[in-house]
């Protein structure tokens, strides 16, 4: 029998998954700040904007997640995590060059784009080294992705403030490049790979889900006809849509009610605070409650969000909003990985993620589109919060058929 280490290395991948998805998928807390900055520079109406920057990545972000799916079986995750942190620097130092819209809509739809691999990659990390803590392990690694709401929207206004939009690229975009040594020297894809088990476990007596599968073609060809895929790839889907408009109309909706830019990005503190407990507290619960309770709650949190808004935008209500918006998004970080990591294991995990990533694409663009042209034909996001709080109820109400606690093995969970 192995002896127990005193130290598991998967709480080292923890670290760096959070650091990956605080560099990649943490843009989002930023994105509203950036746009805000995008629109005060060339005058642009927000359907334009938002087409350029959330539109552009989106697509580009669901390809390259396809994409991922088909090669996550061939290639080291350290090799996509040189690619995420590349392309996230070079973004920003891109940025503080940029002089036409079109640079923006290059640099999101190819640089921003890929660096969202990011969220898949993480949660591929965790999913490899973790089975019976995977929780409490997706949940530490998703606080990563709140870093840049609570620290690092704050300082960006202040520094685009204090300091030039320009200069305050140029100094994000190199942090970012200091990272890229780390994932090359300490990434390492399967526990195995050190002579270890999942979870620190004791490497006899584990189930077949430990083993890594090298050989997983024929099993996702036969997942895509499958009605479960799909349900779960919708709810693990149009709740990160939600999240994700609300979050990059949050600053622009704060600043057209009469809140101030350094106010609002106060509130994307908030929000990402309340993420950060969420995450903590969620990841811990996933271990111990219902499935189906751990899926409703994501878009619970949105949908009293987006009533409260519809009711009153004063700053009062924004700040309450932030806090829901916050909970809501930060157990959808941990909601994710869980439900398909409990329905499909870990050897396809990162397939699976990939191939579901599509849906969010065609979703977003909708999105994208849809409420960028109702904000400029009738001057307000009533609307818009309207339709976000319906398909809220529906995210909801798809959870109902998922089974209590644990889903029944399927080709893909060994």
């Amino acid at each position: 029998m192995q002896p127990k280490s005193r130290f598991f290395y998967g709480w080292v991948i923890v670290l760096l998954a959070a650091l990956t998805q605080a560099v990649s998928f943490g843009q989002l807390y930023l994105n509203g700040i950036l746009i805000v900055s995008f629109r005060e520079m060339f005058k642009v109406s927000n359907q334009q904007i938002f087409l350029a920057t959330t539109g552009l990545m989106t697509i580009t972000y669901g390809i390259a997640s396809a994409l991922f799916g088909v090669l996550a079986h061939k290639y080291k995750l350290r090799v996509f995590a040189v690619v995420i942190y590349g392309c996230m620097a070079v973004g920003y130092l891109c940025l503080s060059l940029v002089s036409h819209v079109w640079h923006i809509a290059l640099i999101y739809g190819v640089l921003f784009g890929i660096g969202q691999l990011g969220l898949p990659v993480a949660q591929t990390m965790i999913a490899h080294w973790f089975i019976a803590r995977r929780g409490m392990a997706f949940g530490l690694a998703a606080c990563g992705f709140a870093v840049p709401g609570f620290l690092g929207a704050p300082a960006m206004a202040f520094s685009i403030h204090r300091f030039g939009f320009s200069h305050t690229m140029l100094g994000y975009g190199c942090l970012i490049l200091l990272f890229i040594p780390l994932v090359l020297r300490y990434v390492i894809d399967w526990p195995e790979e050190l002579g270890l088990a999942p979870d620190g476990q004791p490497a006899v007596g584990l189930s077949a889900d430990i083993t890594p599968e090298k050989k997983s073609g024929r099993a996702i060809a036969s997942l895509l006809p499958s009605p479960l895929f799909w349900l779960v790839a919708i709810i693990i889907t149009l709740t990160p849509l939600i999240v994700n408009q609300l979050i990059t109309y949050f600053v622009p909706m704060a600043k057209a009610s009469g809140v101030d830019i350094r106010t609002a990005s106060l509130f994307m503190s908030r929000l990402a605070l309340a993420a950060l407990a969420a995450k903590l507290v969620v990841g811990w619960l996933a271990d111990r409650i219902p499935l189906r309770v751990i899926a409703a709650l994501p878009p619970l949190g949105c949908l009293l969000a987006c009533l409260l808004l519809i009711e009153d935008r004063s700053s009062a209500s924004f700040a309450l909003a932030s806090l829901l918006l916050g909970a809501g998004g930060g157990a959808s970080g941990v909601m994710i990985p869980v439900v398909v990591s409990k329905t499909f294991g870990r050897a396809d995990f990162g397939a699976i993620i990939g191939l579901s990533t599509p849906l969010l694409v065609v979703q977003t663009l909708f999105a994208s589109w849809g409420a960028g042209h109702v904000v400029d034909a009738t001057g307000g996001y009533r609307l818009v919060l309207m339709v976000f709080a319906a398909l809220a109820i529906i995210g909801c109400l798809l959870v109902g058929p998922l089974p209590g606690r644990r889903l029944r093995p399927t080709p893909l969970a060994v």
